[in-house]
């Protein structure tokens, strides 16, 4: 019980802080900008060496990178517009076994223009990505609710 709250509790700070993360509304704009630098973390237990892979919402692909062993990553992309940021494959410990385990899938979805962003994946994101709509807002609307 004392492992769900604790992981809980890190899946609500990670969620704040994606939220903290994400910019509004967004077109679908295709004109390169400013380079935006993205960097999160994947987390179902922290993914080591996940796929990390950054396209625009039609799929053309931006930019790509691996997860470090505690899940973190870092990439930059010249694109102004909705991203999906997805990871997949890699492995994680499952708390319920202690098995390593291989990760699926994990999506956001963040408004890109140039700047920071940060954003984490998680269990919960990737619900919010499947109720998005494929926007920006339709995302944070789906992560709000859920």
């Amino acid at each position: 019980m004392r492992k769900l709250l604790v992981s809980l509790g890190a899946v609500l700070a990670l969620v704040t802080g994606l939220l903290a993360g994400c910019g509004g509304g967004g077109g679908a704009g295709a004109a390169a900008s400013s380079a935006t630098t993205l960097t999160g973390s994947a987390v179902k237990g922290p993914v080591n060496g996940g796929a990390v892979r950054v396209s625009t919402l039609g799929g053309t692909v931006l930019g790509t990178t691996t997860t470090s062993p505690n899940g973190t990553y870092s990439l930059s992309i010249n694109y102004s517009g909705d991203v999906v940021v997805e990871v997949q494959g890699g492995s994680f410990i499952d708390e319920a076994t202690g098995a390593s385990t291989t990760l699926n899938q994990l999506k956001s979805i963040v408004s890109s223009s140039g700047g920071s962003q940060t954003v984490h994946l998680t269990p919960l994101t990737y619900l919010a990505y499947y109720y998005s709509n494929n926007t920006t807002s339709g995302f944070n609307i789906a992560l709000t609710n859920l």
